[in-house]
Formats: structure tokens, C-alpha cells, sequence
């Protein structure tokens, strides 16, 4: 049996995938400052926490 983990991040394809968002628009948020994200390496990565925090925002919202 495989047990199957949990993804706490999302690459910025991912990311774009789960919010049903274009990548121009994840990259547009992220240098207002309204979606965290930080790197690692080359690649940046989103918690799926901030994802959330960032849709949240969209409607109002509060994140737990």
C-alpha cells in the first residue's frame, strides 16, 4: 500500500493549476506583494496557505 502525502507547496505551474490563474497573473501578484511566495534555488515556490490567504483576499474572506 502507498500512502500519499499531503503537498504543502506548488510550484508556480502548480500554483497557476490549483487557482485556475495565468502565470502572468501569479507573477503580477507576487511583486505587489499580494501573494507570498519565496525561492528555492531557481524555482519560486507558494505555500498553498498563502494561495489560500491570496483567494481569501479575493472575497473577503479570512484564512485559517
Amino acid at each position: 500500500m502507498q500512502n500519499q502525502i499531503e503537498r504543502i507547496t506548488d510550484n508556480v505551474p502548480q500554483a497557476c493549476e490549483r487557482l485556475g490563474i495565468s502565470r502572468t497573473l501569479i507573477y503580477k501578484e507576487i511583486n505587489a506583494g499580494r501573494l507570498k511566495a519565496v525561492k528555492a534555488g531557481r524555482r519560486t515556490i507558494i505555500t498553498r496557505e498563502a494561495q489560500d490567504a491570496w483567494l481569501g483576499s479575493l472575497t473577503g474572506e479570512q484564512s485559517q
